[in-house]
């Protein structure tokens, strides 16, 4: 992807450690380790639906 990790647009989930990206109607939801420059996909969905299932 060629991003260091902490310029990656994240936005924390209230009373989560999980983050979220917004990519037009869809949603990426992941847990990212800035030490060891990775990010752990957990899932990817319709915004509609998405957050039912991290749920």
């Amino acid at each position: 992807m060629g991003l260091k990790l902490e310029e990656f647009p994240h936005h924390r989930m209230k009373g989560s450690r999980d983050c979220r990206l917004r990519v037009g109607e869809y949603r990426m939801i992941y847990q990212g380790d800035i030490d060891e420059n990775t990010i752990f996909l957990l899932t990817v969905g319709h915004r509609r639906d998405i957050y039912r299932d991290v749920s």
